[in-house]
């Protein structure tokens, strides 16, 4: 089972892929993400953790994957193409 996040976003993923505006020493000024212990994944709201990420992809365990993106497009195109995604903000009202 995929878990997927629709967070908000208003940049092109096109303008993104050809204009990227960071480099290796840029994100490692941040601390890096991580999944393992981290509760903000499952309260609401979600928010992708690196300050200069648009999207992040956890593979969770063997059962699911979870995808935050800032890219509403990319995420609307994977809710409809498969029926055992499920968003994670609704996930996380139960």
């Amino acid at each position: 089972m995929a878990l997927i996040l629709r967070n908000g976003g208003s940049q092109s993923p096109d303008r993104w892929l050809k204009e990227p505006r960071n480099n290796q020493d840029d994100a490692l000024k941040y601390e890096l993400p991580k999944a393992d212990g981290n509760e903000k994944i499952w309260k609401n709201p979600i928010s992708i953790q690196h300050p200069l990420s648009v999207m992040e992809i956890i593979a969770w365990d063997s059962s699911m994957t979870i995808l935050i993106s800032k890219f509403d497009e990319i995420v609307e195109k994977l809710l409809k193409s498969n029926p055992l995604i499920e968003d994670l903000e609704e996930y996380n009202k139960n």
